[in-house]
């Protein structure tokens, strides 16, 4: 069984473009041109998502998730990680279909202000689609997605996600 797909993670279009939950790969060159690599997975936009934006789902659409695929941008609010899809590759029109990443490096995340480099990620719980720094406290360690691998610039950051 492969976890090889043809269509680049920047894809996007109104018909499937991979089996929704299979985790394919990618070699990834950064800015920097260091090869790594990363995982990404098809989803279905059910509202524009803008690159780099976080996108999941509330607690009502958790089955539309894993069943068909179905997200937006996550809800401004402390989203637990298995509600998070990933991190969008490109922008998707509503209704139509595109890549997170969901395990890698990805540039340019949405993110809000305040995050340094080694700084713990979680779901913003000021703005949708973004993330900020994690704030520790007890039983919110279910809520990290990642690390900041860049401070804040210009509302984006590098980050390293791991979702499962």
């Amino acid at each position: 069984m492969s976890n090889v797909i043809k269509n680049a993670s920047s894809v996007t279009g109104t018909t499937q473009l991979g089996v929704i939950n299979k985790i394919y790969e990618e070699l990834f060159t950064d800015s920097s041109g260091n090869v790594t690599t990363r995982y990404y997975r098809c989803f279905k936009a059910d509202e524009a998502v803008a690159a780099g934006d976080l996108v999941g789902c509330g607690a009502g659409a958790i089955a539309e998730m894993y069943t068909t695929g179905t997200v937006g941008k996550t809800p401004a609010a402390a989203v637990e990680k298995g509600k998070i899809y990933g991190v969008a590759a490109a922008a998707v029109a509503s209704g139509s279909y595109g890549f997170v990443i969901c395990k890698g490096v990805m540039e340019s995340v949405a993110c809000e202000a305040g995050i340094t480099e080694g700084s713990l990620l979680a779901s913003s719980n000021s703005t949708a689609g973004r993330v900020t720094a994690h704030s520790t406290g007890s039983g919110t360690s279910d809520n990290i997605i990642g690390m900041a691998l860049t401070a804040t610039s210009s509302n984006t950051c590098t980050m390293y996600i791991n979702l499962p």
